[in-house]
């Protein structure tokens, strides 16, 4: 858990995770914490779409735990990489998409992925 509290801030700004040196990591390895940390689980984004990102609604995040059965930290790592998703292509025209795979790093079915969620 040591090392996942340290690799966590830069799985916040995947580019800084390519280039960090504190963990010595593959690139196959890097790509693999990217799209394993941004994942997301139809259940939960089911329940968490349509409610207002900007703040962290507990109830909201109870119900998705209960429906979906995935643990509560997962349902807010999901909830709080949308809401990071989203707030950065907030106020952008263009592709989506795109912005997610440059930005992110996000693979290109993740990315579609949460283009569409959108």
């Amino acid at each position: 858990y040591r090392n996942f509290e340290l690799l966590e801030h830069y799985l916040h700004r995947p580019k800084h995770l390519m280039t960090q040196l504190l963990f010595p990591l593959s690139l196959e390895t890097k790509q693999f914490l990217v799209e394993s940390y941004y994942g997301f689980d139809g259940r939960v984004i089911r329940e968490v779409l349509g409610k207002k990102l900007s703040s962290r609604p507990r109830r909201e995040l109870d119900e998705a735990h209960e429906k979906s059965r995935i643990p509560i930290p997962g349902c807010r790592r999901m909830f709080d990489n949308l809401r990071r998703l989203m707030k950065r292509v907030e106020d952008v025209e263009g592709n989506m998409e795109k912005i997610f795979q440059t930005d992110f790093l996000l693979p290109p079915g993740l990315a579609k992925q949460v283009a569409l969620s959108s």
